[in-house]
């Protein structure tokens, strides 16, 4: 008996230990969930007021340097984690010089600089968030700081990439371009995004350069948009891109041409609907279709004998924008052509249109 009494005293020590354990690693966990639903309960409660009286008399003052430096030393008493976050929300819903009195109060604040420190936290996760609140408040006074910025992730690179673009110069942002390689979509839009921060004459400079870039893909994305921003710069570059080396670069005039006077683009796109790449030639009847230039039906009824799928589907989708010209040039390859691979293409956009009835459509494509 003595023997079973040791031996439950002993599982009863175990148990209690190891019920004294489990509390010592629950309770930390518990204490700091509490601390942190208290700090968030506050920083609420903090927001709710900075809204309430803050910010109807920021709105007030805005407009008068006195009243709005008068807002800033009350304000600078504030959580400043609120008043950025208050203000940020303004500064990404508006522009012009509303938005730059805004940034201007975000720097007296002290806000600007404590982004740039957090730019260069240890902390990937701080150093986005500060670069992102940049990409809105940096000035051209911030440039020599965010130049020196180490980018050591993709999303940062582009982030000051795009700082820069707004306030740096071309150079500045050739140098980061130098090192990317645009190879799905996602990229694309990021230099585009880059691109649209700079001013016009910044974009010029950088368009001039466009032969120095490492990637072609990252020329192709430079000359597209060189179209819409800066197209007289294009007009004389014209000649370079068409004839380049690199499928990517011609793919790029390509999608340039659409955006340029028609005169100019179906000269070369008539050159480019020829050329050696089945992706360049896909490209120039799309394009082609866009411009809905009726003059060069024969070239898109040519077309849909290419050997390459996309361009056959391409060019028959082109003649189908332009009107009653292209609708016959479609019928006459889907009853007349020589070329099965024509009458196909033709016969299947027709069907799209709605052109053809079924029974017409196995009979010219037998």
């Amino acid at each position: 008996m003595s023997e079973l009494t040791l031996g439950l005293g002993l599982a009863s020590d175990v148990l209690v230990l190891i019920l004294v354990v489990e509390i010592g690693l629950i309770l930390p966990q518990l204490v700091a969930l509490f601390v942190r639903s208290r700090r968030r309960e506050q920083r609420e409660a903090a927001a709710a007021w900075f809204w309430d009286t803050r910010i109807p008399t920021l709105l007030q003052s805005l407009g008068d340097p006195k009243r709005r430096a008068t807002w800033v030393a009350q304000a600078r008493r504030d959580d400043p984690r609120v008043a950025r976050d208050a203000l940020l929300q303004f500064l990404v819903a508006t522009s012009g010089s509303y938005r730059e009195r805004l940034a201007d109060v975000y720097r007296h604040l002290g806000l600007l600089e404590l982004d740039l420190r957090d730019a260069r936290s240890v902390w990937l996760s701080t150093r986005l968030r500060a670069l992102r609140r940049l990409t809105l408040v940096a000035s051209v006074a911030e440039r020599d700081v965010v130049v020196q910025l180490r980018e050591r992730s993709w999303t940062e690179r582009v982030l000051v990439a795009q700082i820069l673009g707004r306030i740096g110069r071309a150079e500045d942002v050739a140098a980061r371009l130098h090192a990317w390689s645009s190879q799905t979509r996602l990229h694309e839009h990021t230099i585009r995004v880059v691109v649209a921060s700079m001013s016009l004459s910044e974009f010029r400079r950088l368009l001039a350069r466009w032969t120095e870039f490492n990637s072609p893909s990252v020329r192709r994305d430079l000359i597209a948009l060189g179209a819409v921003r800066a197209p007289a710069v294009l007009e004389d570059l014209l000649p370079s891109i068409v004839t380049d080396a690199e499928v990517e670069v011609r793919i790029g005039a390509c999608q340039a041409l659409v955006h340029l006077p028609r005169a100019m683009a179906s000269a070369r796109l008539v050159q480019l609907c020829a050329d050696p790449a089945w992706e360049v030639r896909a490209q120039a009847v799309k394009a082609v279709g866009r411009l809905e230039d009726t003059s060069m039906c024969d070239t898109l009824e040519r077309a849909l004998a290419d050997s390459a799928f996309w361009v056959r589907q391409n060019a028959a989708g082109a003649l189908a924008r332009l009107g009653d010209l292209g609708r016959a040039a479609l019928e006459r390859a889907a009853e007349r052509s020589q070329d099965r691979f024509a009458r196909d293409a033709a016969v299947a956009e027709l069907a799209r249109m709605r052109v053809l009835a079924p029974a017409g459509r196995g009979e010219a494509a037998a």
